[in-house]
């Protein structure tokens, strides 16, 4: 059983060797999506046209056309202004949203944001203070 200083058993040194090994077989992280793993349009960025995608979105900076993230989720932060159309998932608002929202999920209007348009879904919450 304990084999530690008897003729052929391993040293101390291999053992070591052996170590990184379960690290490595340690299970991975879990990859579920977060509002992390959003793509990020900045502040400084100005996009006329249409914007589609494949994932979550977080606009800080101003978008205008139309924004079409079907089966994703789209964040309006605080600075974000966005004049367009939207048709998302799940949309989050915290700033200026000129334009119709769809939300095939939700749609949640916080007490920062200003809503110009009308709001298509099965979940609406606008909180105190948000201007709509």
């Amino acid at each position: 059983m304990f084999e530690i200083g008897k003729k052929g058993a391993p040293d101390a040194g291999s053992r070591l060797e052996s170590s990184p090994a379960r690290t490595e077989s340690s299970p991975p992280r879990s990859s579920a999506p977060s509002s992390r793993d959003a793509a990020v349009i900045g502040p400084s960025i100005h996009i006329d046209g249409d914007v589609r995608g494949e994932e979550d979105l977080l606009i800080e900076g101003e978008v205008s056309g139309t924004v079409n993230l079907k089966n994703n989720s789209l964040t309006i932060g605080p600075n974000g202004k966005v004049h367009a159309d939207v048709y998302a998932h799940s949309i989050y608002v915290d700033g200026l949203c000129e334009g119709d929202l769809f939300g095939s999920e939700r749609v949640n209007v916080r007490k920062s944001a200003t809503v110009r348009g009308n709001i298509t879904s099965p979940r609406v919450s606008l909180e105190d203070g948000a201007k709509f």
